[in-house]
């Protein structure tokens, strides 16, 4: 008897991590942003694409957020190459409200001339906030990072009103996330 209540207890040990694991990981599951109105679209107003993907991070970051963008930028040049007519674009949103003025656009632009990087100050970062449902946690100046939000946000545009259309994770390989964007371009006809 003991035995077997070991054997439940190591296996509930084991099967509990793993559930919760995948039940996170599906990237293709829905949120409740998916559908909703951008009202702080001041970085979007020069935009000439129907399409825009948008990765908050800070261009001091380490890992996550070159990684990230990089993927973003050859999921863009791929796309482009495929089809030089899409209306595709990026942009990298600097949540590091103490940035200098125009690092995170040349930051973004060393990825790619596809990616427009803007530079927030605390006003905007509270606006997108609410917007996106984002959280930074700034600990810059005591261990060197800002904790923070880092999925990849597809925004389309639909007469001059954008509205998250999906929301992925960062972690999502550079195929996949090439195949979400080739699948919500052409659902849309969106050229």
């Amino acid at each position: 008897m003991k035995k077997l209540g070991s054997i439940l207890l190591l296996l509930c040990v084991w099967i509990l991590p793993v559930s919760i694991f995948l039940a996170f990981s599906h990237s293709e599951q829905a949120t409740p942003l998916e559908g909703s109105v951008v009202t702080s679209d001041g970085f979007l107003s020069d935009s000439q694409n129907t399409v825009e993907v948008v990765f908050f991070g800070y261009a001091e970051c380490a890992f996550i957020c070159p990684t990230s963008v990089s993927k973003l930028a050859d999921v863009i040049y791929s796309i482009k190459e495929d089809d030089p007519e899409v209306k595709l674009g990026g942009y990298f949103l600097d949540v590091n409200a103490a940035s200098q003025l125009n690092r995170a656009h040349q930051y973004s632009q060393f990825f790619s001339p596809d990616i427009v990087g803007v530079n927030l100050n605390k006003q905007e970062l509270n606006q997108l906030k609410r917007d996106f449902g984002i959280q930074v946690k700034d600990n810059l100046a005591k261990d060197g990072e800002i904790n923070h939000t880092d999925h990849f946000y597809v925004l389309t545009e639909l007469n001059k009103n954008w509205s998250i259309h999906k929301v992925i994770s960062n972690d999502v390989s550079t195929e996949k996330l090439q195949q979400i964007l080739t699948e919500i371009i052409s659902n849309r006809s969106i050229k």
